[in-house]
């Protein structure tokens, strides 16, 4: 998989992301106009199933890691985690003091919780960010997770990638997260080990170049064509549906990534994939500001779902642009001069 379909499956996960976090509520969405109805549940509440961004995000990753360790050797995550702390800090800049003008009673809260959430250590202003300290210990941790798994044939790496993504799954169901949570140190930690199974499955995509295989197995038997590949992951998309149970989302993302690492991706509909992914990282921390914590009832009254996503899409792109172009100038200005 080049770089270039990395940032196209980067920018199909945000855009799935975006859904996810405007239509969470089947209470609130049932308000709203033009739905389309099965039995009685707003069709975008089947839909918001297959948007789980998260296990997309560490495909890539893991496969890209790997890819970079395999050429050179080993991984150095310094410039990687800077940048993510850079744009993290600059989108606090806008919406921290927007939060404590439109919310003041959450924000900025104490400087301890201050603090922890511009570390990541604990996600109170906005609980997506969750993803953010548990993904860098992954990358710090990622050179020794490719020399374990390196000694290891692939079937055994996928089985113990599926015992620990299972045992994860029963502590959060057991003890659920608000519990775990009262050990930050733990908690992060552990989190780590569950976002484990899809990264492990980039790494293994990469390592045995399964993709590379499934495409030649498709065009030996005259399958690969885009139609056939689009009605494959229509049909995978649709059993993700209506199976409603969250533990399938990595087998259902590797299926969906496998699949769509075979299409032909034509020049615009690629441009526009490529620039999400590319401000992919800055969207998923910009759009729950706008969706979720400060104006969320905003959203709401826009009434049309269709009108509602484009309006938190585009907003987020907009100000991550604006991200973006402040971070330019300091990485040209300050870190290339001390990373």
């Amino acid at each position: 998989m080049s770089k270039e379909y990395s940032n196209y499956i980067k920018g199909v996960a945000i855009l799935l992301m975006v859904c996810l976090h405007i239509f969470r509520s089947e209470t609130e969405v049932a308000t709203l106009g033009n739905l389309f109805m099965i039995e009685g549940v707003p069709l975008v509440m089947y839909l918001r199933r297959m948007c789980n961004p998260v296990p997309f995000f560490l495909i890539v990753s893991g496969y890209g890691l790997y890819s970079v360790y395999s050429k050179w050797g080993g991984v150095k995550p310094l410039k990687r985690i800077v940048n993510l702390y850079v744009h993290l800090w600059l989108i606090y800049l806008i919406f921290v003091p927007l939060g404590s003008w439109v919310k003041p009673e959450f924000y900025p809260g104490s400087v301890a919780s201050f603090i922890e959430n511009a570390t990541s250590w604990r996600c109170s202003y906005i609980g997506e960010q969750w993803f953010f300290f548990p993904y860098i210990l992954l990358m710090l941790a990622s050179k020794w997770i490719f020399k374990l798994f390196s000694r290891l044939r692939s079937y055994w790496v996928v089985i113990i990638s599926i015992a620990v993504y299972a045992l994860t799954v029963f502590v959060l169901k057991r003890y659920g997260e608000a519990t775990l949570a009262g050990n930050m140190l733990f908690y992060n930690i552990f989190l780590a080990f569950y976002m484990l199974f899809p990264f492990a499955l980039g790494y293994l995509a990469k390592r045995e170049q399964w993709m590379e295989k499934l495409s030649e197995m498709f065009s030996a038997g005259g399958l690969k064509h885009n139609w056939i590949i689009i009605g494959l992951i229509i049909l995978v998309c649709m059993g993700r549906c209506f199976v409603s149970h969250q533990a399938i989302d990595p087998f259902y993302t590797f299926a969906f990534v496998m699949l769509f690492s075979m299409l032909t991706i034509g020049e615009k509909a690629g441009g526009v994939l490529s620039f999400l992914g590319k401000y992919s990282m800055a969207i998923w921390l910009i759009h729950p500001w706008i969706c979720i914590r400060l104006f969320h009832q905003f959203v709401y009254d826009l009434h049309y779902p269709v009108v509602m996503y484009l309006f938190v899409l585009l907003t987020s792109i907009a100000i991550s642009q604006l991200v973006e172009a402040v971070y330019k100038q300091i990485d040209k200005r300050v870190l290339k001069r001390i990373i």
